[in-house]
Protein backbone atom coordinates (compact mmCIF):
# COMPACT_ATOMS: atom_id res chain seq x y z
CA UNK A 1 0.00 0.00 0.00
CA UNK A 2 1.07 3.40 -0.75
CA UNK A 3 1.75 5.58 2.04
CA UNK A 4 1.06 9.50 1.92
CA UNK A 5 4.17 10.34 0.59
CA UNK A 6 4.63 8.80 -2.64
CA UNK A 7 8.12 7.93 -4.34
CA UNK A 8 10.42 10.58 -6.38
CA UNK A 9 13.42 10.69 -8.39
CA UNK A 10 16.63 9.65 -7.71
CA UNK A 11 19.06 12.57 -5.59
CA UNK A 12 22.92 11.97 -4.76
CA UNK A 13 24.63 14.27 -2.17
CA UNK A 14 26.69 17.05 -3.13
CA UNK A 15 26.91 20.88 -2.69
CA UNK A 16 24.63 23.35 -1.28
CA UNK A 17 21.02 23.29 -3.72
CA UNK A 18 20.44 25.61 -5.08
CA UNK A 19 23.44 27.43 -5.84
CA UNK A 20 23.90 31.32 -5.36
CA UNK A 21 22.99 32.36 -8.67
CA UNK A 22 20.10 30.33 -8.87
CA UNK A 23 18.88 31.10 -5.55
CA UNK A 24 19.11 34.88 -6.45
CA UNK A 25 17.23 34.15 -9.47
CA UNK A 26 14.79 32.26 -8.46
CA UNK A 27 14.49 35.25 -5.65
CA UNK A 28 12.88 37.38 -8.32
CA UNK A 29 10.01 35.25 -8.70
CA UNK A 30 9.04 32.58 -5.25
CA UNK A 31 9.09 34.16 -1.73
CA UNK A 32 10.02 30.60 -0.36
CA UNK A 33 13.10 28.63 -1.30
CA UNK A 34 14.65 25.88 0.61
CA UNK A 35 18.40 26.08 1.01
CA UNK A 36 19.50 22.47 1.26
CA UNK A 37 22.45 20.17 2.26
CA UNK A 38 22.28 16.70 1.32
CA UNK A 39 25.17 13.91 3.13
CA UNK A 40 25.55 10.68 3.52
CA UNK A 41 23.30 9.96 6.76
CA UNK A 42 22.64 5.80 6.35
CA UNK A 43 23.33 5.51 9.93
CA UNK A 44 20.91 8.28 10.93
CA UNK A 45 17.58 7.72 11.63
CA UNK A 46 14.42 10.24 12.06
CA UNK A 47 14.12 9.17 15.86
CA UNK A 48 17.83 9.39 16.78
CA UNK A 49 17.86 12.68 15.00
CA UNK A 50 15.26 13.99 17.19
CA UNK A 51 16.78 12.48 20.31
CA UNK A 52 19.49 14.66 19.38
CA UNK A 53 18.04 17.77 18.23
CA UNK A 54 14.69 18.44 19.68
CA UNK A 55 13.92 20.23 22.54
CA UNK A 56 10.55 21.44 21.88
CA UNK A 57 7.23 21.43 18.85
CA UNK A 58 8.56 19.34 15.86
CA UNK A 59 6.22 16.68 13.74
CA UNK A 60 8.05 13.03 12.08
CA UNK A 61 6.03 11.91 9.51
CA UNK A 62 6.51 8.50 7.99
CA UNK A 63 4.74 5.82 5.82
CA UNK A 64 5.58 2.03 5.32
CA UNK A 65 5.41 0.46 2.49
CA UNK A 66 3.78 -2.33 1.93
CA UNK A 67 3.98 -2.33 5.27
CA UNK A 68 6.79 -4.20 5.48
CA UNK A 69 9.59 -1.48 5.48
CA UNK A 70 9.55 2.23 5.54
CA UNK A 71 8.94 3.90 2.81
CA UNK A 72 11.53 6.03 0.56
CA UNK A 73 11.14 9.56 2.68
CA UNK A 74 10.33 10.55 6.22
CA UNK A 75 10.30 14.36 7.21
CA UNK A 76 11.31 15.96 10.69
CA UNK A 77 10.38 19.39 10.71
CA UNK A 78 11.93 22.14 13.46
CA UNK A 79 10.61 25.39 14.36
CA UNK A 80 7.39 26.70 13.55
CA UNK A 81 7.21 30.46 13.29
CA UNK A 82 4.72 30.47 10.93
CA UNK A 83 1.34 28.89 11.72
CA UNK A 84 -2.14 28.69 11.19
CA UNK A 85 -5.18 27.25 13.39
CA UNK A 86 -8.59 27.20 13.72
CA UNK A 87 -11.46 26.00 15.95
CA UNK A 88 -14.76 26.67 14.28
CA UNK A 89 -14.74 29.74 12.50
CA UNK A 90 -12.44 31.38 14.65
CA UNK A 91 -8.81 31.42 12.87
CA UNK A 92 -5.64 32.38 13.85
CA UNK A 93 -2.06 32.41 11.96
CA UNK A 94 1.26 34.26 11.42
CA UNK A 95 2.66 34.67 8.12
CA UNK A 96 6.07 35.71 9.61
CA UNK A 97 8.04 36.12 13.01
CA UNK A 98 8.20 39.80 12.41
CA UNK A 99 4.07 40.30 12.25
CA UNK A 100 1.95 39.86 14.80
CA UNK A 101 -0.48 36.85 15.10
CA UNK A 102 -4.08 37.68 13.23
CA UNK A 103 -7.23 36.72 14.97
CA UNK A 104 -10.26 36.25 12.35
CA UNK A 105 -13.52 35.05 12.08
CA UNK A 106 -14.67 33.81 8.87
CA UNK A 107 -14.49 30.12 6.81
CA UNK A 108 -11.39 28.16 7.83
CA UNK A 109 -10.85 26.18 5.00
CA UNK A 110 -10.64 29.58 2.66
CA UNK A 111 -8.68 31.35 5.56
CA UNK A 112 -5.97 28.10 5.34
CA UNK A 113 -5.76 28.09 1.41
CA UNK A 114 -5.40 32.11 1.32
CA UNK A 115 -2.98 31.48 3.81
CA UNK A 116 -0.66 28.80 2.02
CA UNK A 117 -1.33 30.37 -0.97
CA UNK A 118 0.53 33.43 0.14
CA UNK A 119 3.38 31.32 0.04
CA UNK A 120 5.16 30.37 -3.37
CA UNK A 121 8.39 28.01 -3.93
CA UNK A 122 9.64 26.52 -7.23
CA UNK A 123 9.71 22.54 -8.27
CA UNK A 124 13.48 22.18 -8.83
CA UNK A 125 14.82 19.27 -10.29
CA UNK A 126 17.37 16.78 -8.01
CA UNK A 127 14.99 18.01 -5.18
CA UNK A 128 12.80 15.02 -2.78
CA UNK A 129 9.36 14.71 -4.10
CA UNK A 130 7.56 16.33 -1.71
CA UNK A 131 9.13 18.91 0.99
CA UNK A 132 6.44 19.17 3.81
CA UNK A 133 7.16 22.74 3.39
CA UNK A 134 3.66 22.29 5.63
CA UNK A 135 2.01 19.91 7.76
CA UNK A 136 -1.09 19.68 10.17
CA UNK A 137 -4.07 18.08 10.82
CA UNK A 138 -8.00 18.17 10.02
CA UNK A 139 -9.88 17.26 13.31
CA UNK A 140 -12.59 14.61 13.29
CA UNK A 141 -14.82 16.80 15.61
CA UNK A 142 -17.28 17.23 12.70
CA UNK A 143 -18.73 13.82 13.34
CA UNK A 144 -20.72 14.96 16.45
CA UNK A 145 -21.37 18.85 15.39
CA UNK A 146 -17.62 19.59 17.44
CA UNK A 147 -15.87 22.81 16.10
CA UNK A 148 -13.90 21.04 13.81
CA UNK A 149 -10.38 22.04 14.59
CA UNK A 150 -7.31 22.64 11.65
CA UNK A 151 -3.47 23.15 12.35
CA UNK A 152 -1.08 23.59 9.80
CA UNK A 153 2.70 24.56 10.87
CA UNK A 154 5.55 25.89 8.62
CA UNK A 155 8.82 24.60 9.97
CA UNK A 156 11.96 26.67 9.70
CA UNK A 157 14.26 23.45 9.54
CA UNK A 158 13.58 20.53 7.59
CA UNK A 159 15.16 17.19 7.68
CA UNK A 160 14.13 15.08 4.78
CA UNK A 161 15.39 11.21 4.92
CA UNK A 162 15.59 9.49 1.75
CA UNK A 163 15.62 6.01 3.05
CA UNK A 164 15.99 4.47 -0.50
CA UNK A 165 19.61 5.84 -1.17
CA UNK A 166 20.51 6.75 2.42
CA UNK A 167 20.86 10.26 2.12
CA UNK A 168 19.75 12.62 4.70
CA UNK A 169 18.94 16.45 3.49
CA UNK A 170 19.29 19.02 5.82
CA UNK A 171 17.06 22.00 4.56
CA UNK A 172 16.79 25.43 5.60
CA UNK A 173 13.45 27.26 4.47
CA UNK A 174 14.43 30.87 3.55
CA UNK A 175 11.25 32.82 3.48
CA UNK A 176 11.86 36.12 1.73
CA UNK A 177 9.51 38.57 3.30
CA UNK A 178 11.66 41.76 3.68
CA UNK A 179 13.97 42.51 5.37
CA UNK A 180 17.84 41.15 4.41
CA UNK A 181 18.76 41.13 0.66
CA UNK A 182 18.43 37.81 -1.36
CA UNK A 183 22.19 37.42 -0.84
CA UNK A 184 21.96 37.97 2.99
CA UNK A 185 19.48 35.34 3.19
CA UNK A 186 21.38 33.13 0.92
CA UNK A 187 24.56 33.66 3.29
CA UNK A 188 22.29 33.11 6.64
CA UNK A 189 21.01 29.92 5.14
CA UNK A 190 24.29 28.50 5.24
CA UNK A 191 25.64 29.78 7.64
CA UNK A 192 22.66 28.03 9.46
CA UNK A 193 23.08 24.53 7.91
CA UNK A 194 26.60 25.02 9.16
CA UNK A 195 26.05 25.37 12.41
CA UNK A 196 24.27 22.09 12.55
CA UNK A 197 25.76 19.25 15.19
CA UNK A 198 28.34 17.21 13.45
CA UNK A 199 27.88 13.97 15.40
CA UNK A 200 24.33 13.74 14.00
CA UNK A 201 25.56 10.43 12.20
CA UNK A 202 26.09 8.79 15.54
CA UNK A 203 23.20 6.40 16.95
CA UNK A 204 21.68 5.98 20.38
CA UNK A 205 22.30 2.26 20.86
CA UNK A 206 21.64 2.37 24.85
CA UNK A 207 18.23 3.21 24.04
CA UNK A 208 17.56 0.34 21.07
CA UNK A 209 19.19 -1.76 23.77
CA UNK A 210 17.01 -0.95 26.58
CA UNK A 211 13.54 -1.38 24.08
CA UNK A 212 14.76 -4.66 22.94
CA UNK A 213 15.08 -5.53 26.28
CA UNK A 214 11.88 -4.94 27.01
CA UNK A 215 9.75 -6.83 24.66
CA UNK A 216 9.48 -9.80 25.98
CA UNK A 217 8.22 -8.35 29.04
CA UNK A 218 5.41 -6.64 27.66
CA UNK A 219 2.16 -8.17 29.86
CA UNK A 220 -1.00 -10.11 27.97
CA UNK A 221 -3.98 -7.94 27.42
CA UNK A 222 -5.93 -6.69 30.21
CA UNK A 223 -9.64 -6.50 29.66
CA UNK A 224 -11.57 -3.39 30.33
CA UNK A 225 -15.45 -3.21 30.00
CA UNK A 226 -17.12 -1.19 27.87
CA UNK A 227 -19.73 1.64 29.61
CA UNK A 228 -23.23 1.29 29.21
CA UNK A 229 -23.33 3.85 27.51
CA UNK A 230 -21.05 2.38 24.38
CA UNK A 231 -23.13 -0.63 24.39
CA UNK A 232 -26.16 1.18 24.28
CA UNK A 233 -24.64 3.60 21.43
CA UNK A 234 -23.41 0.29 19.21
CA UNK A 235 -27.30 -1.11 19.80
CA UNK A 236 -28.68 1.86 18.68
CA UNK A 237 -26.10 1.50 15.08
CA UNK A 238 -27.34 -2.15 14.70
CA UNK A 239 -30.95 -0.68 15.21
CA UNK A 240 -30.50 1.95 12.05
CA UNK A 241 -28.52 -0.45 10.40
CA UNK A 242 -31.40 -2.74 10.06
CA UNK A 243 -33.97 -0.13 9.72
CA UNK A 244 -32.67 0.99 6.32
CA UNK A 245 -31.53 4.14 8.27
CA UNK A 246 -27.56 3.87 7.66
CA UNK A 247 -25.97 1.43 5.28
CA UNK A 248 -22.75 1.55 7.27
CA UNK A 249 -22.23 2.93 10.52
CA UNK A 250 -18.73 2.99 13.02
CA UNK A 251 -19.39 3.64 16.73
CA UNK A 252 -16.00 4.97 18.78
CA UNK A 253 -15.01 4.00 21.76
CA UNK A 254 -12.14 5.91 23.79
CA UNK A 255 -10.12 5.27 27.08
CA UNK A 256 -7.50 7.06 29.28
CA UNK A 257 -4.06 6.13 30.25
CA UNK A 258 -2.52 7.08 33.69
CA UNK A 259 1.40 6.81 32.89
CA UNK A 260 2.94 9.80 31.68
CA UNK A 261 6.05 9.33 28.66
CA UNK A 262 6.85 11.57 25.59
CA UNK A 263 5.14 11.70 22.56
CA UNK A 264 8.51 10.64 20.88
CA UNK A 265 8.99 7.47 23.08
CA UNK A 266 5.18 6.16 22.36
CA UNK A 267 6.28 7.38 18.46
CA UNK A 268 9.28 4.86 18.63
CA UNK A 269 7.09 1.87 20.37
CA UNK A 270 4.18 2.22 17.82
CA UNK A 271 6.42 1.82 14.87
CA UNK A 272 8.10 -1.23 16.05
CA UNK A 273 4.57 -2.91 17.35
CA UNK A 274 1.96 -1.56 14.64
CA UNK A 275 4.09 -0.39 11.78
CA UNK A 276 0.76 0.96 10.03
CA UNK A 277 1.89 2.06 6.24
CA UNK A 278 1.12 5.87 7.98
CA UNK A 279 2.84 6.96 11.09
CA UNK A 280 2.87 10.31 13.22
CA UNK A 281 3.66 12.33 15.89
CA UNK A 282 2.78 16.00 16.48
CA UNK A 283 4.17 18.34 19.21
CA UNK A 284 2.64 21.70 18.71
CA UNK A 285 1.54 24.57 21.28
CA UNK A 286 1.24 22.16 24.55
CA UNK A 287 -0.78 19.48 22.54
CA UNK A 288 0.72 16.03 21.19
CA UNK A 289 -1.03 13.40 18.80
CA UNK A 290 0.88 10.43 18.31
CA UNK A 291 -0.57 7.25 15.97
CA UNK A 292 -0.62 4.65 13.17
CA UNK A 293 -3.00 4.39 10.59
CA UNK A 294 -3.67 1.79 7.65
CA UNK A 295 -5.82 4.48 6.07
CA UNK A 296 -4.25 6.86 3.45
CA UNK A 297 -6.56 9.31 2.50
CA UNK A 298 -7.03 12.08 0.35
CA UNK A 299 -3.57 12.37 -2.20
CA UNK A 300 -3.42 15.05 -5.06
CA UNK A 301 -0.72 15.94 -7.20
CA UNK A 302 -1.28 18.69 -9.52
CA UNK A 303 -4.54 18.68 -9.83
CA UNK A 304 -4.90 14.91 -9.76
CA UNK A 305 -6.61 13.79 -6.91
CA UNK A 306 -6.73 10.03 -5.51
CA UNK A 307 -8.93 8.27 -2.57
CA UNK A 308 -7.79 5.25 -1.50
CA UNK A 309 -10.04 2.74 0.12
CA UNK A 310 -8.98 0.43 2.94
CA UNK A 311 -11.72 -2.23 4.02
CA UNK A 312 -11.86 -6.22 4.83
CA UNK A 313 -8.98 -7.70 6.67
CA UNK A 314 -7.07 -10.93 7.66
CA UNK A 315 -4.17 -10.89 10.28
CA UNK A 316 -1.06 -12.80 8.75
CA UNK A 317 0.03 -15.97 9.50
CA UNK A 318 3.76 -16.37 8.30
CA UNK A 319 4.74 -16.83 4.69
CA UNK A 320 3.18 -20.02 4.03
CA UNK A 321 -0.33 -19.11 5.52
CA UNK A 322 -0.45 -15.71 3.47
CA UNK A 323 -1.59 -16.87 0.20
CA UNK A 324 -4.31 -18.86 1.34
CA UNK A 325 -5.51 -15.91 3.67
CA UNK A 326 -5.28 -14.05 0.94
CA UNK A 327 -7.37 -16.18 -1.66
CA UNK A 328 -9.70 -16.50 1.37
CA UNK A 329 -10.01 -12.99 1.67
CA UNK A 330 -10.62 -12.49 -1.41
CA UNK A 331 -13.05 -14.99 -1.95
CA UNK A 332 -15.13 -13.79 1.29
CA UNK A 333 -18.56 -12.97 0.39
CA UNK A 334 -19.05 -10.76 3.09
CA UNK A 335 -16.23 -9.10 3.13
CA UNK A 336 -16.58 -8.47 -0.59
CA UNK A 337 -19.88 -7.04 -0.05
CA UNK A 338 -18.97 -4.64 2.56
CA UNK A 339 -16.70 -3.34 0.61
CA UNK A 340 -18.33 -3.00 -2.64
CA UNK A 341 -20.89 -1.22 -0.43
CA UNK A 342 -18.54 1.41 1.41
CA UNK A 343 -16.30 1.65 -2.21
CA UNK A 344 -19.68 3.22 -3.69
CA UNK A 345 -19.71 5.77 -0.30
CA UNK A 346 -16.61 6.73 -0.93
CA UNK A 347 -17.24 6.99 -5.32
CA UNK A 348 -20.19 9.36 -4.25
CA UNK A 349 -18.19 11.37 -1.81
CA UNK A 350 -15.73 11.48 -4.13
CA UNK A 351 -17.54 12.76 -7.01
CA UNK A 352 -18.69 16.43 -4.85
CA UNK A 353 -14.65 17.10 -5.74
CA UNK A 354 -13.69 15.99 -8.85
CA UNK A 355 -15.01 16.64 -12.34
CA UNK A 356 -16.53 14.14 -14.23
CA UNK A 357 -17.21 10.33 -13.02
CA UNK A 358 -14.49 9.29 -10.54
CA UNK A 359 -12.49 6.17 -12.01
CA UNK A 360 -11.38 3.28 -10.40
CA UNK A 361 -8.02 1.93 -11.46
CA UNK A 362 -7.95 -0.51 -8.61
CA UNK A 363 -10.16 -2.50 -7.29
CA UNK A 364 -10.46 -4.54 -4.43
CA UNK A 365 -6.59 -5.81 -4.59
CA UNK A 366 -4.91 -7.53 -1.97
CA UNK A 367 -2.14 -5.85 -0.27
CA UNK A 368 0.26 -7.15 2.13
CA UNK A 369 1.67 -5.12 5.51
CA UNK A 370 3.65 -6.18 8.19
CA UNK A 371 0.90 -8.06 10.39
CA UNK A 372 -2.14 -7.77 8.50
CA UNK A 373 -3.47 -8.03 4.87
CA UNK A 374 -6.22 -5.64 3.57
CA UNK A 375 -8.52 -5.40 0.78
CA UNK A 376 -8.25 -2.31 -1.01
CA UNK A 377 -9.43 0.06 -4.43
CA UNK A 378 -8.51 3.45 -5.00
CA UNK A 379 -10.38 5.94 -6.64
CA UNK A 380 -8.97 8.97 -9.20
CA UNK A 381 -10.10 12.21 -11.13
CA UNK A 382 -9.09 16.02 -11.80
CA UNK A 383 -10.21 18.25 -9.31
CA UNK A 384 -13.36 20.05 -9.92
CA UNK A 385 -13.20 24.11 -11.04
CA UNK A 386 -13.18 25.77 -7.88
CA UNK A 387 -11.50 23.01 -5.64
CA UNK A 388 -8.70 23.54 -4.06
CA UNK A 389 -6.59 20.51 -1.59
CA UNK A 390 -8.56 21.62 1.47
CA UNK A 391 -11.63 22.32 0.55
CA UNK A 392 -11.41 19.05 -1.31
CA UNK A 393 -10.51 17.39 1.92
CA UNK A 394 -12.75 19.26 4.06
CA UNK A 395 -15.75 18.02 1.43
CA UNK A 396 -14.98 14.81 2.73
CA UNK A 397 -14.59 14.58 6.15
CA UNK A 398 -15.00 12.97 8.65
CA UNK A 399 -13.83 9.85 6.83
CA UNK A 400 -16.80 7.75 5.93
CA UNK A 401 -15.10 4.49 7.01
CA UNK A 402 -14.75 5.76 10.52
CA UNK A 403 -18.13 7.64 10.78
CA UNK A 404 -21.17 5.72 8.69
CA UNK A 405 -23.03 6.57 5.17
CA UNK A 406 -24.38 8.51 3.94
CA UNK A 407 -21.84 10.53 5.88
CA UNK A 408 -24.44 13.80 6.89
CA UNK A 409 -26.89 11.25 8.32
CA UNK A 410 -24.24 9.40 10.00
CA UNK A 411 -23.02 12.20 11.37
CA UNK A 412 -25.94 13.55 13.51
CA UNK A 413 -26.76 10.00 14.96
CA UNK A 414 -23.41 9.25 15.85
CA UNK A 415 -23.53 12.98 17.99
CA UNK A 416 -26.51 11.64 19.31
CA UNK A 417 -25.41 8.69 20.42
CA UNK A 418 -21.91 9.11 21.69
CA UNK A 419 -21.03 10.66 24.87
CA UNK A 420 -17.31 11.49 24.23
CA UNK A 421 -15.78 13.88 22.07
CA UNK A 422 -14.15 12.42 18.96
CA UNK A 423 -11.58 15.51 18.76
CA UNK A 424 -8.95 14.61 16.02
CA UNK A 425 -10.57 10.75 15.35
CA UNK A 426 -11.89 10.71 12.41
CA UNK A 427 -10.24 13.22 11.00
CA UNK A 428 -6.78 13.49 8.85
CA UNK A 429 -3.23 14.31 9.03
CA UNK A 430 -1.85 15.98 6.14
CA UNK A 431 1.91 17.13 4.82
CA UNK A 432 1.19 19.70 1.70
CA UNK A 433 4.03 21.62 -0.24
CA UNK A 434 3.30 24.84 -2.00
CA UNK A 435 3.22 23.82 -5.14
CA UNK A 436 -0.65 22.33 -4.25
CA UNK A 437 0.64 18.64 -3.73
CA UNK A 438 -1.26 17.26 -0.66
CA UNK A 439 -1.46 13.26 1.34
CA UNK A 440 -3.22 12.43 4.03
CA UNK A 441 -4.04 9.35 6.20
CA UNK A 442 -6.88 8.64 8.58
CA UNK A 443 -6.21 9.58 12.21
CA UNK A 444 -7.79 6.03 13.48
CA UNK A 445 -5.87 4.80 16.13
CA UNK A 446 -4.41 7.99 17.88
CA UNK A 447 -3.35 8.92 21.22
CA UNK A 448 -3.58 12.36 22.34
CA UNK A 449 -2.94 15.02 25.07
CA UNK A 450 -2.93 18.48 26.17
CA UNK A 451 -1.22 20.12 28.51
CA UNK A 452 -2.00 18.98 31.97
CA UNK A 453 -4.22 16.14 31.16
CA UNK A 454 -3.59 12.60 30.72
CA UNK A 455 -3.15 10.95 27.25
CA UNK A 456 -6.10 10.05 25.55
CA UNK A 457 -6.99 7.06 23.16
CA UNK A 458 -9.92 6.28 20.98
CA UNK A 459 -10.36 3.61 18.33
CA UNK A 460 -13.41 2.72 16.14
CA UNK A 461 -15.29 -0.51 17.10
CA UNK A 462 -16.31 -2.13 14.03
CA UNK A 463 -19.83 -2.41 14.16
CA UNK A 464 -21.79 -4.91 12.23
CA UNK A 465 -24.99 -5.65 12.24
CA UNK A 466 -25.74 -8.68 14.29
CA UNK A 467 -22.58 -8.86 15.56
CA UNK A 468 -22.71 -9.57 19.55
CA UNK A 469 -21.96 -7.22 22.16
CA UNK A 470 -19.46 -10.03 23.31
CA UNK A 471 -17.18 -9.46 20.47
CA UNK A 472 -17.66 -5.96 19.67
CA UNK A 473 -16.41 -5.69 23.93
CA UNK A 474 -13.77 -7.96 22.87
CA UNK A 475 -12.39 -6.16 20.32
CA UNK A 476 -12.40 -2.60 22.38
CA UNK A 477 -10.68 -4.44 25.05
CA UNK A 478 -7.60 -5.92 22.70
CA UNK A 479 -7.32 -1.75 21.26
CA UNK A 480 -6.84 -0.84 25.19
CA UNK A 481 -4.28 -3.82 25.76
CA UNK A 482 -2.58 -2.84 22.70
CA UNK A 483 -2.26 0.76 24.02
CA UNK A 484 -1.14 -0.20 27.33
CA UNK A 485 1.62 -1.49 26.17
CA UNK A 486 2.46 1.04 23.95
CA UNK A 487 2.41 3.43 27.40
CA UNK A 488 3.83 0.52 29.17
CA UNK A 489 7.17 0.23 26.93
CA UNK A 490 7.44 4.32 25.98
CA UNK A 491 8.00 4.55 30.23
CA UNK A 492 10.60 1.82 29.97
CA UNK A 493 12.63 4.48 27.30
CA UNK A 494 12.38 7.27 29.02
CA UNK A 495 13.83 5.72 32.24
CA UNK A 496 10.31 6.57 34.44
CA UNK A 497 10.16 3.24 35.78
CA UNK A 498 11.29 -0.41 35.79
CA UNK A 499 8.77 -1.25 32.61
CA UNK A 500 5.48 -2.74 31.33
CA UNK A 501 5.12 -4.49 35.15
CA UNK A 502 5.85 -1.53 37.16
CA UNK A 503 3.05 -1.83 40.29
CA UNK A 504 0.23 0.79 39.63
CA UNK A 505 0.48 0.66 35.52
CA UNK A 506 -3.08 0.92 34.39
CA UNK A 507 -5.25 2.10 31.56
CA UNK A 508 -8.24 3.41 32.46
CA UNK A 509 -11.49 3.03 29.85
CA UNK A 510 -15.30 3.39 30.55
CA UNK A 511 -16.49 1.28 33.36
CA UNK A 512 -19.89 -1.69 33.91
CA UNK A 513 -21.63 -2.86 31.37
Amino acid sequence: MEGPFPEGKAVSPGGDLPSREEFLRLGRQYNVLPVCRPFLGDALTPVSLLKLVATGDHFLLESVAGGERVARYSFVGLGFSRFFSSRGRQCRWQVSPREPVVSREGDAVLLLQAFLGSFRTPSLPGYPFLMAQAAGWFSGGHAQGEPGEILAVLPDELVVFDHSLGVVWLVEMVYLQGGASREEEWEGARERLARWPLSLTSVLPSAVTLFEAGRGSAPGPEPLEAAEAAEAAVEQGWRALEAGELFYVNVSGGWEIVEDFSPLDAYRVLRVLYPAPNLYSFSYGGRALVGASEESFLRIQGRRAYLPLVAGERRRRGPEEDALLADELREDASAEATHALLLDGARSDFSRVVAGPPRLPRNGEVETCAQMLYLVSELEGDLGPGQGPFSALEALLPAGTVSGWPRERARKLLSSWEKGERGNFGGVVFCHDFRGQLASCVVNRVLSREIGKKWQGRCALGLKAGRPWEEVRTRFRGRMAEWRRVAAWARQLAGQGPGPQAPGSQTTGPQGS
